[in-house]
């Protein structure tokens, strides 16, 4: 058993809140950075951009390619707004896992 008591943290220092805005620039680093990414020859540590060569494109290919003969030809009008309900539904209950309850009601699904 440990008789000493380990000593109380000192209360945090609240710095006064500034009350004016800043204005907040894009600068051109990040378009380098974004565009460096198109070149094969750069690693890409600055970008949170997975590299093309880790997506399974074949696979991804197979998949839509058979989805594709098997959908119904209808299906590509009647989800158009608010979008598709069952994707809706799964968005949802990912927000919902989260802690964020958002009802699938509230979602829009667009394709831009």
């Amino acid at each position: 058993v440990n008789t000493h008591a380990p000593s109380p943290f000192s209360e945090p220092v609240v710095s006064e809140q500034v009350h004016e805005s800043t204005d907040v620039g894009v600068s051109e680093l990040v378009f380098s950075v974004l565009d460096s990414i198109k070149d094969p020859n750069t690693v890409p540590f600055g970008s949170a951009f997975p590299s093309p060569m880790l997506f399974p494109l074949p696979r991804l290919a197979r998949s839509l390619a058979s989805a594709s003969r098997e959908m119904d030809p209808r299906l590509v009008v009647t989800d158009m707004s608010p979008g598709n309900p069952q994707l809706r539904r799964q968005i949802a209950l990912r927000y919902m896992v989260g802690g964020l309850m958002l009802p699938m009601e509230e979602l829009l699904i667009t394709n831009g």
